[in-house]
């Protein structure tokens, strides 16, 4: 069956069970009928036979009264003409009895069946019906009754029973109270007491929940076998089934995976918390058979729990009243922060390749794996249970795991431990190979902490020198009172605008709230969507007292996206500088290796002229002699020279080359720690002397080659004089060269060694 097909009844009997138990079923099938001649052919036959069960009901209670000889005993409560003919055998006063009020019962019966088709043509099959079947009973039960109890009895009871079906206790007392105004005081007060009765009787179904409950502790129902799965309006919660089924839903995750997903559809949102509580355990079964693996907390994620969802509304057609009751616990929002933590420290260490630095990634994981189970041990008590099982087993693994890494570390690295980097950005994980950045942290720090209104950075510098490394370092360097949200354009490319601030959206909730973001859509203008992403961001800011780094790395990609429409670009770069400036909430950092001034269309220089720029540079000469000297391999002070004048302190260079300095180190059946020039030669040739280098051909290939330097560049190792001095301006700009009494040169001697050997010819 498709997902919205509706479910059509498959016969009358079928109809009036989910009238009691399916409403909701009832209801789309009512919603489907379109036309009002469909839904008098669907109410036509259900009437039918409410028509007969009336019929029975009128009978039988004939008997009854015949039988039981009431007239006799409770003259009062009968009319006189039925007093006057009340005598001889049972058939005879039966048939008084039928002949008394046959005809009247006949004509109320015909006319409010008449009624219920009219309503429920107008309000929906599920009214419709509920009135009809009120009706039905109500002259079945007491058409011959004329006066006080008994008639306020039999009337209360049949309509206690169709509302109840249908809306709830205020219209309970209201009926009783307007009855009582318009017939007697005792008429109206015992209405009314039979109907609340009956009300509370079938709204909630206390005629089953006992029956459910007792079935539930003698263990008769699962997850595949219980009585949700076939009615759909049980108002309490049934006694031991919430333990009962997350035990189960623990062991059999996907199980409770699947009946809490059909909770959801199909059922109301008074079996959420039943929901909830089974697929957080079910959440917790999955983590639990999925240790250490962090596909099991993205693949299985905690429930995003909304606010809305824990409460429960009802409302009534005739009254605009409600209640509002809070149903379910949610976890605070440290849980959604940590847990988030927890994945991407255990991802990073899955994505690593490096044996110590996997060692050192895993240690952090563990740490925060140890913070997610303290916290799991402050959550609800009503759902943390199996979280704390789970991360339990979670440890256990992570010791067993660590140990294993720690002996694999020591037998592949016995002379010095890798933990260089190739390229890669550094994660706060990697403090120790953060070297040479204090002058932009304390700059960056400085401005932004003493700030009346937000500045705009601007971090630039080549490819491969530690921009992204900075962003990520961001948080260390600020205190508590600042939120940092990265987002790499290069890892989404080809978006639309909208779209990129959808993901802009869901970045910043899922960094700073720990949830999921609306599901709201943007609008499709750029405008209009930057406007709804603008107040939702400063409604975040507002909320949290936080200042929040938005922080977008790879800018040159939004340019991309701008491009395609350079007035709505322009436009949008103008909203982005007026709010900036009028709010010290949010902060707008972009990273990239383009100037402002060398993106057109729209000229980003033209719009943020006042942006606080940030230069990423080499790193000088003593931290590059620290970052070689970090593992405790002896180096010549002649070579340790050599690498720096060579490299100029390139910090991906130097990376490169010392890690493959330390894989040399660590060959099999080497025992010193002394590194000698052949090492470093070798180095080189494994990292750098290769047409795929990550970094030389970057520079040829794409900063050369989008901006017409080939020439240039070829002229300088030719040892000519550059005829483009635009050109020559560009790469001093971005210095790549150097130019002294000698004329001009490529900055870093290993660039051009590569360029040499590939390049030039």
């Amino acid at each position: 069956m498709e997902e919205n097909e509706v479910v059509k009844p498959k016969g009358v009997w079928e109809m009036l069970r989910w009238l009691v138990y399916e409403p909701e079923l009832l209801k789309s099938y009512s919603d489907s009928i379109k036309d009002w001649k469909s839904r008098f052919r669907a109410l036509l036959s259900p009437m039918g036979l409410i028509a007969l069960i009336s019929i029975s009901v009128y009978l039988a209670f004939g008997i009854i009264i015949a039988g039981f000889d009431l007239p006799s005993y409770f003259p009062k409560q009968f009319k006189p003409e039925l007093q006057e003919v009340w005598h001889g055998s049972f058939f005879e006063k039966w048939l008084a009895y039928c002949s008394t009020t046959f005809k009247k019962y006949l004509i109320d019966i015909i006319i409010y069946l008449a009624v219920g088709i009219v309503v429920g043509l107008t309000g929906g099959l599920a009214i419709g019906l509920a009135y009809g079947l009120a009706f039905g009973l109500a002259f079945g039960l007491a058409v011959s009754l004329v006066y006080g109890f008994a008639q306020g009895l039999a009337f209360g009871l049949a309509y206690g029973f169709a509302v109840g079906l249908a809306y709830g206790l205020v219209v309970s007392l209201v009926f009783g109270l307007a009855v009582g105004l318009a017939y007697s005081l005792v008429y109206g007060l015992t209405f009314g007491l039979a109907f609340f009765i009956n009300w509370i009787i079938f709204d909630y179904r206390l005629y089953s929940y006992t029956w459910y409950s007792v079935k539930c502790i003698l263990g008769k129902y699962s997850l595949v076998k219980n009585p949700h799965l076939h009615d759909g309006v049980i108002g309490f919660p049934i006694w031991g089934m919430a333990e009962q089924f997350q035990k189960e839903a623990f062991e059999d995750p996907e199980k409770g995976t699947e009946f809490t997903g059909f909770l959801f559809t199909s059922r109301r949102i008074l079996q959420y918390p039943l929901a909830y509580q089974i697929r957080l355990a079910s959440t917790a079964g999955h983590w639990r058979k999925n240790r250490l693996d962090p596909f099991a907390i993205k693949n299985y994620p905690f429930p995003s729990i909304e606010y809305s969802s824990m409460m429960v509304k009802d409302e009534w057609v005739f009254f605009q009243t409600s209640r509002t009751e809070k149903l379910f616990s949610p976890p605070n929002p440290d849980w959604y922060t940590q847990l988030e933590s927890t994945r991407t420290h255990l991802s990073d260490f899955e994505q690593e390749s490096n044996v110590q630095i996997r060692v050192r990634y895993f240690r952090t994981f563990r740490e925060e794996l140890n913070k997610l189970y303290d916290l799991a041990l402050r959550q609800p008590p009503e759902w943390n249970e199996y979280f704390v099982k789970a991360l339990e087993l979670w440890k256990k693994s992570a010791a067993d795991k660590l140990r294993d890494l720690e002996l694999e570390a020591a037998a592949e690295e016995p002379i010095a431990a890798n933990i260089y980097r190739g390229g890669e950005k550094l994660k706060p994980e990697d403090k120790e190979l953060f070297l040479g950045r204090a002058d932009l942290r304390d700059a960056f720090k400085k401005r932004v902490v003493t700030a009346v209104q937000m500045p705009l950075f601007f971090v630039q510098g080549q490819r491969r020198v530690g921009k992204s490394s900075l962003i990520a370092f961001l948080p260390s360097f600020l205190d508590r009172g600042f939120t940092v949200v990265s987002f790499d354009m290069q890892e989404h490319p080809g978006l639309t605008l909208r779209a990129l601030l959808q993901k802009l959206r869901e970045r910043i909730h899922s960094v700073v709230l720990g949830q999921n973001a609306p599901e709201t859509p943007l609008p499709d203008d750029w405008a209009g969507a930057w406007q709804a992403f603008r107040e939702e961001l400063d409604g975040i800011a507002s909320a949290r007292e936080a200042r929040i780094v938005l922080a977008i790395d790879e800018y040159e990609e939004l340019q991309k996206i701008l491009q395609t429409n350079p007035e709505q670009g322009g436009a949008l770069l103008g909203a982005m500088r007026s709010w900036s400036q009028s709010q010290n909430r949010v902060v707008f950092l972009f990273a990239g290796a383009d100037f402002f001034s060398e993106l057109k269309s729209p000229n980003w220089a033209e719009y943020f002229v006042q942006a606080e720029r940030l230069y990423v540079d080499y790193l000088g000469h003593d931290d590059s002699l620290a970052l070689i000297n970090l593992v405790g391999l002896k180096y010549p002070a002649e070579l340790l020279e050599r690498m720096y004048r060579e490299t100029q302190g390139h910090p991906c260079l130097l990376q490169k080359i010392c890690r493959e300095i330390v894989t040399i180190a660590n060959k099999e059946g080497r025992e010193s720690r002394a590194i000698v020039e052949a090492d470093y030669e070798e180095a080189l040739r494994r990292v750098l002397l290769m047409p795929d280098d990550g970094v030389v051909n970057i520079f040829w290939q794409q900063f050369c080659e989008n901006r017409g330097l080939k020439d240039t560049i070829r002229q300088i190792l030719r040892g000519e004089t550059p005829t483009d001095e635009k050109a020559l301006l560009v790469l001093e700009d971005h210095r790549f060269i150097v130019r002294d009494a000698a004329g001009v040169r490529m900055r870093v001697p290993l660039f051009e060694l590569w360029l040499r050997r590939y390049q030039v010819t």
